[in-house]
């Protein structure tokens, strides 16, 4: 993820996550164009409160399914 001013403006108001957008990156910097970036967003944005980000200390006590 990386934030800019007005990124993410051209989501629907209920998507959005402040100015950050999304995606996912193969190892070899291609991007992976299967990816719903949705569920990102979905995820992140339990944590409107701390502008979309998890700490450090959050990551840790997370307990949800990994990705690969």
């Amino acid at each position: 993820m990386e934030k800019g001013p007005g990124w993410g403006a051209d989501y629907d108001e209920r998507r959005r996550t402040g100015d950050w957008q999304y995606q996912w990156f193969w190892p070899n910097k291609q991007i992976n164009q299967q990816e719903n970036t949705a569920r990102c967003m979905s995820c992140h944005s339990s944590q409107k409160r701390n502008d979309y980000l998890f700490t450090a200390q959050r990551l840790s006590e997370f307990r949800g399914t990994p990705l690969e």
